[in-house]
């Protein structure tokens, strides 16, 4: 007859899907064994409990109307961005018509700011549209726009991009409300997971089940799996040493003299305030907007311009 224990494992480091998928995994292994033994079940229905709390909270989160808000702002910033390039390219081709100047002063800005609605993170994207909105705002570049017919893309896109900003600080402050509670049933599970393994090495002593032993031979198996592929992993990545100091030496006058024009002429992303990329570092990554295209149905009629703050 074989031995078997059930290895301890300390999941607290793990993040809420990996957490919530190791916890579900290990009792749908677990609940295979049928006993009548008292502990065992009353270890199991206390794990099954936490688990559904916790999906719950999850759920609660990841269902809020704010991601679908996002979702949807950022289908119709990206494909109203790219209704205004296109404009643009098109008119800069055809150079015999009065509005080619006005497509080349317009491309410009579009060479310089380098979007890419595909890629980059939200904190960057945002910042390249917001500045964009407000070159293109002015009652200069305004009238370009309208020549070349890209005014009503260029109202979707802010209307877009200042509904994308709202659903962002919405939803960070909805998360900041909800991942207290996440954490305290996260709490909860790990308790009942540190029971669940007691109640099944308590049981295997007792009666030596060799059915048992198979289910603590598949749990180890996993449990070693997360142990070496993912806490090992994070605890390496947080013992890296500092970069050491570089040890900085005074430029000459040529140098200096060169730094400054290539300061000068450097593109400098917009400003963006502490707080505002605070906000949109606590988006999580899975909201980056798919491909599927969005058909923008964006009213004719002409918006009123606000420039003190685009989004």
């Amino acid at each position: 007859m074989m031995d078997a224990q059930l290895s301890s494992i300390s999941i607290v480091r793990l993040r809420n899907a990996a957490h919530f998928e190791f916890v579900t995994r290990f009792y749908s292994i677990v609940n295979e064994y049928d006993t009548s033994n008292g502990m065992f079940q009353e270890a199991k229905a206390a794990f099954q409990r936490a688990i559904k709390k916790e999906e719950e909270r999850i759920t609660t989160f990841q269902s809020s109307e704010w991601t679908l808000v996002m979702r949807e702002a950022g289908h119709r910033r990206k494909y109203s961005y790219k209704a205004i390039v296109d404009c643009i390219k098109t008119w800069s081709r055809i150079e015999t018509t009065p509005y080619y100047e006005d497509a080349q002063d317009l491309k410009r800005y579009i060479k310089l700011y380098d979007i890419d609605p595909y890629k980059g993170k939200m904190d960057e994207l945002s910042g390249r549209y917001r500045i964009l909105i407000e070159d293109f705002t002015t009652e200069e570049n305004l009238q370009k726009v309208r020549n070349i017919g890209a005014e009503v893309f260029l109202n979707e896109l802010m209307r877009a991009n200042a509904e994308f900003s709202q659903a962002v600080t919405e939803r960070a402050r909805e998360k900041s409300q909800v991942e207290g509670t996440v954490k305290e049933v996260r709490e909860e599970t790990e308790i009942a997971l540190k029971e669940m393994i007691m109640a099944i090495n308590s049981l295997y002593y007792l009666t030596r089940d060799e059915h048992l032993a198979e289910i603590i031979k598949i749990c180890n198996v996993d449990i070693k799996r997360v142990k070496t592929q993912i806490l090992r992993r994070k605890k390496k990545l947080s013992a890296e040493p500092e970069m050491p100091e570089i040890q900085q030496t005074e430029p000459s006058v040529e140098q200096s003299i060169v730094d400054k024009e290539q300061k000068e002429n450097t593109f400098q992303l917009p400003f963006i305030t502490n707080t505002e990329r605070n906000i949109f570092q606590t988006v999580d990554q899975e909201l980056i907007m798919g491909d599927q295209q969005y058909n923008s149905r964006a009213s004719t009629t002409k918006d009123v311009i606000v420039r003190d703050r685009c989004g």
